[in-house]
């Protein structure tokens, strides 16, 4: 006896393993973000003061926020699972967009920040070498 599958039940399977990949994909790009921006030359920042703790928890979890300051483009990362800020710079993102290239995931998605995120946060955030 022979099965036969119709078209419609062949989209629809086809649909789920889509949305199944897809929705894995993002899974490994949310967890490889922070390991790859730490090996970009990203430094992880926890939050200690009030103020601080306050900008934290205004930030949207796994986004790369970009700001310019001083004529240069900063980035902050927030790792809600961690509880950290990865802060980086110009150099920073671009070893980041690379590595990123290299092992084929897609990169966090980014925003443009509000200043008052990378004015405000105090406590020797270093942005490295530029």
């Amino acid at each position: 006896m022979k099965t036969t599958m119709s078209n419609s039940s062949l989209i629809l399977v086809l649909a789920a393993c889509g949305i199944i990949f897809v929705a894995g994909c993002a899974s490994v790009q949310t967890e490889n973000t922070p390991s790859l921006l730490s090996q970009a030359g990203f430094i992880a920042h926890p939050p200690q003061t009030a103020k601080q703790k306050e900008l934290y928890g205004t930030l949207p979890s796994n986004r790369l926020e970009h700001a310019t300051m001083n004529g240069k483009e900063r980035y902050a990362f927030k790792d809600e699972k961690a509880g950290v800020i990865y802060f980086g710079g110009e150099s920073a993102h671009r070893q980041y967009q690379q590595l990123c290239r290299q092992q084929h995931v897609a990169q966090a998605p980014e925003e443009k920040a509000n200043q008052g995120l990378f004015n405000q946060w105090k406590g020797g955030v270093y942005f490295g070498a530029e």
